[in-house]
């Protein structure tokens, strides 16, 4: 069986790997020169199988009769880790379960069909009023420091500011304005959802609030087309202002996510509408238009962008990502009195970001994910929660 799983590798047909691995062949034999399957799988450029084999429990610290590891610099180049990685990140064991409840398996389909999904309604009457007053106090506190001659936009990383360009209100620390942003991200049905679009154990790695003033349409930034460079995301949006046909609504190109972007993109993320129309067989827009307390979930691979409207209505969201990965975990102020009364059988979704420094008390020079840099680093993207091996 290890001859015929390491030919499989080399060739990288998972269609016959996987049920060798289901079956329980060694997903670390070798070969007569020491090589296992994952080494076989890389050195043909076959991310997939790559990724596959990683699933199911593949070492990428075995080395070959000449001491290299599959998942290095020294045997393989940068591009071909981007691209095992991004495999990883999507591969989803055919004995994967289900969702259990009908309404998470219906948002689950939706949203692997076509990269984002609403759900009407999904905040409470009594939590979107809670939500929306925890929102006026971040605004109030911004105007506050403007008053005094601060808080004007100086870097992404910030921990709030006003981007007088975009006339736009962002804080990147939402959770310490809103207790009811928290239990709301803890709600079961949700937590499930994130483990189960990312294929492990989702946690939340920031939480933001923004405010759009009505503005002159603009393409720069956020407001043309691109994927966002972290990756594999999955976004909550919740509404907490209506928005009509004829205001500020992001948009996204359905079935986008499913593109494996080169690895050139994570550097300038552009993701124009001409490169969707040469990778998907149809182009399909979809337009985040409703009232306030309905939900957007989307993977922000994706190609998406805002929209500015200088006759629209001011827009005021709620952002929360979700991650897989430790590598790009923001930090904030989380109250853990949110947590009281709270079921949290499937696990916290808070508790890595809450040991991390924030991001905004550290220097301002981002310029690319913190994954690019440790791409090489494979145990960083391997293990969803701790620094130690894991597997899908």
């Amino acid at each position: 069986m290890a001859r015929e799983l390491i030919a499989a590798a080399a060739r990288g047909d998972t269609a016959t790997l996987e049920p060798r691995l289901v079956d329980g062949a060694d997903p670390n034999c070798k070969d007569e020169h020491g090589a296992t399957a994952l080494h076989r799988a890389v050195e043909g450029g076959h991310a997939q199988a790559a990724a596959c084999l990683l699933a199911y429990g593949a070492d990428p610290e075995i080395a070959d009769q000449d001491g290299l590891y599959p998942l290095s610099l020294s045997y393989t180049t940068v591009e071909t880790l981007h691209a095992v990685r991004q495999q990883y990140r999507r591969f989803r064991k055919s004995t994967a379960t289900r969702p259990t409840s009908p309404q998470v398996e219906a948002m689950a389909t939706e949203l692997a069909r076509n990269g984002i999904v609403k759900v009407s309604g999904w905040v409470e009457p009594q939590e979107l009023a809670t939500m929306k007053q925890e929102f006026e106090q971040f605004a109030r506190n911004l105007e506050d420091k403007l008053g005094r001659g601060e808080a004007r936009y100086r870097h992404y990383d910030e921990e709030e500011h006003y981007w007088p360009n975009d006339r736009a209100y962002v804080c990147n620390n939402a959770f310490k304005y809103s207790r009811q942003l928290i239990r709301w991200c803890c709600r079961p049905s949700l937590i499930e959802l994130s483990n189960h679009y990312l294929g492990r154990r989702a946690m939340i790695s920031r939480g933001v609030a923004m405010r759009y003033l009505p503005s002159a349409p603009t393409d720069h930034d956020m407001f043309g087309w691109h994927h966002d460079i972290e990756d594999q995301r999955l976004k909550i949006m919740i509404l907490l202002t209506d928005v009509g046909e004829q205001d500020q609504a992001m948009t996204y190109v359905l079935g986008s996510h499913r593109l494996l972007h080169p690895y050139e993109m994570f550097f300038r993320n552009t993701c124009s509408l001409e490169y969707c129309r040469a990778h998907l067989p149809s182009l399909e827009i979809f337009r985040t238009t409703g009232t306030a307390g309905d939900v957007f979930l989307f993977d922000s691979n994706g190609a998406h962008r805002g929209n500015r409207r200088e006759a629209g209505e001011v827009r005021d969201v709620f952002m929360v990502e979700y991650a897989s990965d430790r590598c790009d975990l923001w930090g904030g102020d989380i109250s853990t009195a949110a947590f009281d009364g709270l079921r949290l059988d499937a696990g916290n979704p808070f508790e890595p970001m809450m040991s991390v420094p924030k991001k905004w008390n550290g220097a301002h020079t981002r310029s690319y994910p913190a994954w690019i840099e440790q791409l090489p680093l494979v145990e960083s993207w391997l293990a969803p929660l701790t620094n130690g091996r894991g597997s899908a």
